[in-house]
């Protein structure tokens, strides 16, 4: 959870929902797994992302 709100507060309860329900010992979340988005970022913020990600894999 980013203190810009960047990650929306009210999804964590559907986040952890699996913990509570005991079908999942371990959540992650992330917007790059197929269903993640970034909405509203601008192209630039978005190139400096992948450009980090390309960066943390090596």
């Amino acid at each position: 959870m980013d203190a810009d709100l960047s990650h929306p507060p009210d999804r964590i309860k559907d986040l952890v929902a699996p913990l509570f329900a005991g079908t999942a010992d371990l959540v992650v979340g992330s917007r790059y797994v197929n269903g993640g988005s970034t909405p509203g970022w601008p192209a630039w913020r978005r190139a400096v992302s992948r450009a980090g990600r390309r960066l943390r894999i090596r």
